[in-house]
């Protein structure tokens, strides 16, 4: 995604290095679940996952598979759906 997300091939290789090097300094798991949330912000970024290492944010938040997993449909009355949109 880093790659396709460049306009130079070379800018997307040295960005992908960049997130790459992240890995020396923090633990594997850690770097992937930084991905998981950078990607779920659209921020996929050597900035916005230093960010999110540095904070400790991938430590805080459940993992974005886990999110998606535990939201369930709210169902109500008052609640239009999906259905009402697509109209």
């Amino acid at each position: 995604m880093v790659m396709q997300d460049r306009k130079h091939p070379e800018q997307g290789f040295r960005a992908a290095m960049g997130l790459l090097t992240l890995t020396k300094k923090y633990p594997k798991q850690r770097v992937e679940k930084a991905v998981g949330i950078a990607l779920f912000f659209g921020k996929l970024t050597c900035k916005a996952m230093k960010g999110i290492l540095e904070q400790g944010i991938d430590e805080e938040q459940p993992s974005v598979e886990k999110q998606n997993q535990t939201k369930k449909a709210v169902l109500h009355e008052n609640i239009r759906g999906q259905e009402y949109y697509n109209k």
